[in-house]
């Protein structure tokens, strides 16, 4: 899924984007911060520090990256996080959520780990489903379509509510506002002292 490509670029080039820069204003308010990339498996590790020349280290680790096509395995990323992870952390997931959504196995885990530390998955809106749910009906045709479009985007909601009740937030954003939802959303924990 993160190799959809979008308006400008494909969903792995839109998150990276969105990651890098919430780590440039958590390395420049003095955070620790840690990456970690996977599919199958993890691809890229980088450990936990702090200071702008960080920032170099993340980029370098991430600049040659290319979506493969294996299928995600949430559970393994989050029990391998499960052990390097010690200190409580904001940890930040850019994925597709529809997807995440199937995984219930991911949720035994994030429920172990929402015990230690704060969870937010972030990923970007599906703007052609969005497109969809809006469309006028104009024929059989196009009512069919939005029917099915909105009974997708409900079945989203609803997994996405039983995921909320158990502490696990998720939004989604516009490819183009994915970054600033994920900078806004760590300042406002900043803010907020939850860590």
């Amino acid at each position: 899924m993160m190799g959809a490509q979008l308006k400008k670029g494909d969903r792995l080039e839109r998150s990276l984007e969105a990651a890098l820069t919430v780590a440039a204003a958590a390395l420049d308010k003095g955070d620790y911060v840690s990456v970690i990339v996977f599919s199958k498996e993890v691809k890229v590790y980088v450990p936990p520090a702090k200071g702008m020349a960080h920032l170099q280290t993340i980029l370098n680790a991430v600049f040659d990256l290319e979506v493969d096509g294996a299928e995600s395995n949430y559970g393994a990323v989050l029990n391998y996080l499960q052990t390097l992870q010690k200190k409580r952390s904001l940890l930040l997931l850019f994925s597709d959520v529809r997807t995440f959504l199937h995984e219930d196995m991911a949720l035994q885990y994030l429920q172990r780990l929402r015990q230690r530390h704060l969870f937010f998955m972030i990923g970007i809106e599906d703007e052609m489903l969005a497109e969809k749910v809006k469309s006028e009906p104009v024929d059989v045709q196009t009512a069919m379509v939005k029917t099915m479009a909105q009974q997708q985007m409900l079945l989203k909601k609803r997994e996405k509510s039983k995921w909320e009740k158990k502490g696990l937030l998720m939004v989604e954003a516009r490819e183009e506002h994915l970054a600033n939802a994920a900078v806004s959303y760590y300042i406002d924990i900043m803010n907020r002292g939850l860590l």
